[in-house]
């Protein structure tokens, strides 16, 4: 077992990231408002917004997911020795070649919260491209 994180920190951690699973309607409603634009738009600068929105959507849902898999997996990781956890990782995923033995729990947690904040920025960039694209659209 790596080094142990209180259990507070663990359950805070857990709940913040299960919370993110609501911002995933939000980011397909946007995708939708998106795909709408594109289809309908005349205009090709509110087409290429919305395009873009799109593509922001998609990154959104592979940041989404692995926050979600964090969510997780950080209670299997804490009571867990963890070179069977990245054992058990490289047996579902064996493209990863890193060994993740050696960093600490810190170091992980700064991980999980890199996502996090990657997927939070991939949703706010995506909401501006669809108004922006909606206002294009609109003038």
């Amino acid at each position: 077992m790596i080094e142990s994180i209180s259990n507070s920190q663990l359950r805070v951690t857990q709940a913040v990231l299960a919370s993110t699973r609501y911002f995933g309607s939000l980011s397909l409603l946007l995708a939708g408002i998106c795909s709408a634009l594109l289809i309908t738009g005349e205009q090709l600068p509110a087409q290429l917004f919305a395009l873009t929105g799109i593509i922001c959507a998609l990154l959104y849902s592979f940041y989404h997911w692995r926050v979600q898999l964090d969510s997780q997996l950080l209670p299997l990781l804490a009571n867990t020795d963890a070179e069977q956890f990245d054992r058990a990782l490289h047996f579902l995923f064996p493209g990863k070649v890193r060994n993740y033995s050696n960093s600490s729990m810190e170091q992980r947690l700064q991980g999980i919260r890199r996502l996090f904040y990657l997927q939070l920025g991939l949703l706010l960039l995506q909401s501006a491209l669809t108004c922006i694209s909606l206002l294009t659209y609109l003038i």
